[in-house]
């Protein structure tokens, strides 16, 4: 017995809902599978979960025993297969259903289509931790917002190299302690770095080098082209936009929220996609399509730059760009990204090989991804295609069913 739970209670057991009950929604809190060895036993519920119902009896609390309807698949392993009652969820996602694909959802599918079906289809999430240092994702959040405040402030106006080095140069902290202020303290915080605490204080000091240096970077890749900045996050809906007719049988809803656009020229648009963690910008389709988590912001991008074209203007060229903080950071060049078996070529013996295409604009590739895009959407919606699990167990690493699978990554 565990100090503060009840005889016989199981201390066992990882949970991510320690916080649930500050939630002001119910908790839906999947309990890790029974130990190998056969047979339906007894799984175990998380050590925090029972002492906070114990703690705090004026909580309600219910066991449910949940069976997934699946296929027989390899042990250990799920299937989901596509009945009526799964073909009519997955029809939300239809035009005028409630359901909207996006970039994550689709990334989550090609990682993972069992992932795919709990998150989006059933809308099974984790919990959020509750935590007190800056998380990977406000870290991201504070770099996209100290840049895109700064363009923003030049709504209507020419930027060229002058105007980028200028924002190098100047005293960028108030913006980041706001920023800081805004994500983790939710508007709360100190009012000058020095008020704030150490972990904060070291957390600035590392994003204003990497906001400088993305900018510095800016200044050489984009300066000698003078441009006008249009919007941040700027979205595509539904609502807005109409369904996206992929074919002349399938339409669907799509949302998606483009970092930064940029006005090249009368027809020529930037997209800017700012990426915090180690993605790259050399990939290729096939890992793409793997759903390699590695090149997932070029995925992104080109299938921001598909649905701009289909849903808001088809005449616009797109100039997809990666900014990957990490590498900008390092003081390596802001450059195109490259596909490497983005065209196919023949070698000095006549044989067939794959040329790598250096991405300027997004209709160098817009053929080839776009029809293996299509494909991806109709076998989402096939009937004869299950949801099945990651055949790669890297794709596992981190997600957030992964108890519920029972799989342990090879690198875990």
């Amino acid at each position: 017995t565990a100090p503060g739970l009840p005889q016989g209670a199981s201390p066992a057991g990882p949970s991510a809902d320690w916080n649930s009950p500050r939630l002001p929604r119910p908790v839906l809190s999947p309990w890790p599978p029974p130990a190998a060895g056969g047979g339906v036993g007894p799984a175990e519920p998380s050590r925090y979960l029972t002492q906070t119902l114990h703690l705090l009896p004026s909580l309600r609390g219910t066991e449910s025993t949940v069976m997934l309807y699946t296929s027989a698949g390899s042990e250990g392993s799920f299937v989901i297969d596509k009945t009526d009652d799964v073909l009519r969820a997955l029809d939300q996602f239809r035009a005028g259903g409630r359901l909207r694909f996006s970039a994550t959802a689709l990334k989550a599918y090609l990682a993972c289509p069992f992932r795919f079906y709990l998150q989006y289809v059933r809308s099974m999430r984790s919990s959020d931790e509750i935590v007190d240092n800056l998380t990977s994702a406000e870290y991201g959040n504070i770099l996209h917002r100290v840049v895109q405040e700064l363009y923003a402030q030049s709504r209507g106006r020419l930027i060229d190299r002058s105007v980028i080095m200028t924002w190098h140069d100047s005293d960028l902290m108030p913006l980041f302690v706001n920023a800081i202020n805004k994500e983790h303290y939710k508007g709360g915080g100190a009012g000058t770095l020095d008020e704030h605490t150490a972990e904060v204080r070291v957390a600035a000091k590392t994003i204003e080098h990497i906001v400088k240096s993305n900018l510095l970077s800016e200044a050489d890749a984009y300066g000698s082209r003078p441009f006008y900045w249009l919007a941040n996050e700027y979205e595509v809906t539904p609502e807005k936009n109409g369904p996206w007719q992929l074919t002349p049988d399938l339409a669907v809803n799509f949302y998606m929220s483009i970092d930064r656009v940029d006005r090249i020229d009368d027809m020529t648009l930037r997209f800017v996609d700012f990426k915090s963690g180690t993605d790259s910008t050399e990939g290729t389709f096939t890992a793409m399509f793997a759903g390699d988590h590695a090149v997932s912001g070029i995925f992104q991008l080109l299938l921001y730059s598909m649905a701009w074209r289909a849903l808001v203007n088809p005449a616009e060229e797109i100039e997809p760009r990666l900014h990957a903080m990490r590498q900008l950071s390092a003081s390596m060049p802001l450059t195109p990204m490259t596909i490497k078996d983005g065209a196919t070529g023949v070698d000095s013996k006549g044989k067939e090989k794959n040329v790598a295409v250096v991405i300027d604009r997004y209709s160098q590739i817009a053929s080839e991804f776009e029809s293996r895009m299509v494909a991806v959407f109709e076998e989402i919606f096939d009937p004869a295609v299950s949801f099945r699990q990651s055949d790669n167990d890297k794709n596992c690493k981190y997600c957030p069913f992964l108890q519920l699978c029972g799989r342990r990554p090879s690198d875990y």
